[in-house]
């Protein structure tokens, strides 16, 4: 180093390639020794490992092995208490089967014994009354046909009789109850519902209610009313605004809202149809004025005259000065005049 030559420069690195060789082969040979001394370790906790593994497994083995045996065990006395049980069974079947079989033959023999007692009594009865078996059995037969009838019949009159008296209780009950439901129906409308509305009847239809008033009159006065193609008839419903039916018998419905104007057509179908009266009164227009009178209708096609000495008390020149056409007057009838006419006055009667 000191003389820094060529040669001692290779023999130092010479030197230290050796020391570093032989570090490495230390450092080596030292890891080598560790691996062994894991590896050994590894081998001897892994083999521990796999023994208790082993020993747990034999233990849960030999566990399942105890429990299947005792599973085992189990099964097989339940199986002898079955096959107990089932030779319990036969046991009673076979006691049973023998019962039966004594109790048919003591059937059997009953059956042989009446039989001959049979045999026996249709011999006696043969004997008695002249009759063969087969005409007894015939007559025994057809005798008991009609007792079964009647009792039949019986028993059939009896179940009729009580499925009506049912029936009947039923549609009593039915009927009742309806009946009772109606009763609380009406009831309840009447209080809840028209009570509060109207307690009671009027005594009068409403104004402009619908309303019919009806008439009896002769038959034979039909045609008056009715008039000449009815021209009668029509001014009374032009008039009075009313709807007017006539039935063959003699029966007038008048028809209408206004029960004035159903008085009026009223009035004028009995002015219509009366015999004129003396001493009757009657209301009605001045159609006609003459010299001699004037004529006044008391309803549609019936018309009356009143003579000029008859208009006033006191005396008048001319029916002019005290009537004129459309005048309302009241007139009483006088009777009827020397020519069979009916007359009629308007003094004799007090005028409104």
């Amino acid at each position: 180093d000191e003389n820094n030559t060529p040669c001692s420069n290779v023999i130092y690195r010479k030197n230290v390639g050796e020391k570093a060789i032989g570090s490495a082969e230390q450092k080596a040979r030292n890891l080598i020794l560790d691996a062994e001394n894991k590896s050994e370790t590894m081998k001897k906790e892994t083999i521990l490992e796999a023994k208790e593994e082993a020993h747990r497994l034999r233990s849960e083995a030999e566990r399942d092995a105890r429990e299947r045996r005792a599973e085992i065990q189990r099964s097989e006395r339940r199986l002898i208490q079955k096959e107990e049980s089932l030779d319990r069974k036969i046991e009673n079947i076979e006691k049973k089967e023998e019962s039966i079989t004594k109790k048919e033959q003591i059937l059997i023999d009953k059956q042989k014994e009446l039989d001959g007692f049979l045999a026996r009594q249709m011999e006696e009865l043969e004997r008695i009354s002249g009759y063969t078996v087969e005409e007894a059995k015939a007559i025994l037969l057809a005798n008991t046909e009609k007792e079964v009838r009647h009792e039949a019949s019986i028993m059939i009159k009896e179940i009729e009789s009580k499925a009506k008296e049912e029936a009947d209780k039923k549609a009593k009950y039915i009927i009742t109850g309806a009946i009772q439901r109606c009763l609380d129906a009406r009831l309840f409308i009447m209080d809840t519902c028209m009570k509060p509305a109207i307690a009671e009847p009027r005594k009068e239809v409403g104004k402009y209610a619908p309303k019919i008033i009806s008439i009896q009159i002769d038959p034979e006065k039909i045609g008056d009313v009715v008039g000449q193609r009815g021209k009668t008839i029509n001014e009374i419903i032009a008039r009075t605004g009313v709807k007017i039916d006539i039935t063959d018998d003699g029966n007038v419905s008048v028809c209408g809202t206004e029960q004035e104007m159903m008085d009026k057509a009223v009035e004028m179908i009995k002015v219509i149809t009366t015999d004129f009266e003396e001493g009757q009164i009657f209301k009605g227009v001045v159609v006609s004025i003459k010299e001699f009178g004037a004529f006044v209708e008391f309803a549609p096609g019936k018309e009356g005259m009143v003579h000029i000495s008859k208009i006033a008390k006191q005396r008048i020149n001319h029916v002019e000065d005290v009537l004129t056409l459309g005048d309302k007057v009241t007139v009483v009838c006088l009777g009827k005049d020397k020519m069979g006419r009916m007359s009629f006055s308007m003094k004799d009667v007090a005028q409104n």
